[in-house]
């Protein structure tokens, strides 16, 4: 008989379900996978794990299938599931709709795979890596130790860290909240609360429509140090444009500015010339110098973001809304001090270009700045354990890991990794347009190539067809054990 080989995907969001579902498709010899994510559901991760109908993704659904070979997978998932909602390509879908798609699709991996080609859900959290030879041993935080040939992590974002202050003494109190999703807003919002958001991107706009839909009476302050809100999303047609990749980052700029001129006097949307860009970012990204790159983070990211990073239009509408009405203010600037009594905290501010600061009277602030950003920041203890061991490094900017072009971990030493892996976030420095779903589908599919490859197991692919998934009773547990079947312990 011959032993199964084990690769271990530590994280069960997007990325660590696609590795895991190409693995599933792909292997045609024996093969354990073990899926680490302590969240009880796999494929949900922190994106799409919102039952909350009005969080709605952040692209059209005909623009969101897992296989880039395929298209409409996931609009026709939707219409086969739901068809009395009448969902098109153009639809703004609720998350949670995207989260049980994922499922679907590890579920109906997992069933047409060989019987000798397993998966199982770890409910632990994976705290320390040790390489042994030509294996890896994880230990996840009940102690329990897992050997693996191959490591992916696959940790999505991280949370983030406090915004830096003189006196963080603040950060300790009830009415600071360190991280928008850790908590619901029932537990920590009263109706009438005045709230001041730290952040004006993505997650501070998740958190205004939801306070809108409960019906919040308070008024909402958002503070970000350029005062920049994501644009909305348009219908927008193709834009035949070529850059060259082969100009600094002055020369760059210069020349998308004078497309997108080019582009509005033929009728386009500068939203063209943003969406034409995309497919070559990762190649301009690794043409800049270390210098240029530093420049573009400094001086330019936010105003990249909020382009690059847009919205429904119906999240834009809300916000406009509110803003008119005057119940949101936005605030460009920084935070300079807190000051807590019984009533709330009073919020020390100084706007950006102003020598002159005032203050806010609010009950609740809440930390929507997004992930963390910097290496030297991160709490997460895997992260830690495998930088401080040398077993991994930061790339140069500090923006993740050092990661090679096959995805695998580049030790302190610059020495390219065998058997440990990764994708998504994790490789920001290296390639900067690396956590959305169109970058991380092609990355799952690659990793899980080069993962069996590694091991001569590649199959040819067999298509998963959307039209016959039936999950009128679908759960994803039944087909993946549960780690409490091992110890006898109890999963999280």
């Amino acid at each position: 008989m011959v032993k199964p080989l084990t690769i271990a995907i530590i994280g069960g969001g997007f990325s660590g379900t696609m590795v895991a579902t190409h693995l599933l498709r792909l292997a045609n010899c024996p093969l354990q996978i073990k899926l680490i994510e302590k969240r009880a559901n796999i494929g949900q991760g922190l994106a799409y794990s919102t039952a909350v109908e009005h969080h709605v993704l952040n692209v059209p659904a005909g623009k969101m299938s897992a296989f880039p070979q395929e298209s409409e997978h996931f609009i026709n998932w939707l219409q086969n599931r739901y068809s009395e909602k009448a969902f098109t390509a153009n639809s703004f879908v609720s998350r949670h709709y995207y989260g049980e798609y994922l499922q679907s699709i590890l579920q109906e991996a997992h069933e047409k795979a060989r019987k000798d080609v397993q998966i199982e859900h770890i409910h632990y959290e994976a705290t320390e890596l040790q390489p042994v030879d030509d294996q890896v041993v994880i230990t996840c935080g009940n102690g329990r130790q897992i050997t693996a040939d191959r490591v992916v992590l696959a940790l999505g974002n991280l949370p983030p860290s406090n915004p830096p202050i003189a006196d963080p003494s603040f950060y300790q109190s009830r009415r600071y909240q360190r991280w928008a999703w850790s908590t619901s807003l029932e537990n920590i919002v009263q109706p009438d609360d005045a709230i001041l958001l730290i952040g004006s991107g993505l997650t501070a706009l998740d958190l205004v429509v939801n306070l809108h839909y409960k019906g919040h009476q308070g008024k909402i302050y958002m503070i970000s140090k350029r005062g920049l809100v994501p644009q909305a999303h348009q219908q927008t047609p193709a834009y035949p444009f070529c850059l060259k990749t082969e100009q600094n980052l002055n020369g760059l700029f210069k020349h998308i500015r004078q497309e997108v001129k080019k582009a509005e006097k033929l009728g386009y949307d500068w939203r063209s010339v943003m969406d034409a860009l995309r497919p070559h970012t990762q190649d301009i990204w690794k043409s800049l110098t270390l210098v240029e790159k530093r420049r573009f983070i400094r001086h330019l990211r936010a105003y990249w973001d909020n382009h690059r990073h847009r919205i429904a239009s119906g999240v834009s509408d809300i916000i406009t809304k509110l803003r008119t009405s005057q119940q949101l203010s936005l605030y460009a600037g920084e935070i300079i001090a807190y000051q807590e009594d019984m009533d709330g905290v009073t919020v020390t501010v100084r706007p950006r270009g102003s020598e002159h600061t005032h203050t806010i009277k609010v009950q609740t602030v809440i930390n929507c700045t997004g992930s963390e950003r910097l290496t030297s920041q991160w709490q997460y203890p895997l992260l830690k354990n495998i930088i401080s061991t040398g077993v991994a490094q930061p790339d140069a900017l500090e923006l993740g890991l050092e990661v090679a072009d096959n995805g695998s971990l580049v030790s302190r030493t610059g020495a390219k990794s065998t058997t440990l892996y990764t994708l998504g976030p994790l490789q920001k420095g290296c390639l900067w347009e690396t956590t959305a779903v169109q970058e991380s589908r092609q990355q799952a599919e690659k990793l899980a190539t080069t993962l069996l490859d590694s091991f001569s197991l590649r199959n040819t692919i067999r298509p998963l067809k959307s039209s016959t998934i039936n999950i009128e009773s679908y759960t994803v547990q039944p087909m993946i054990t549960p780690a409490a079947n091992f110890v006898g312990v109890a999963p999280y």
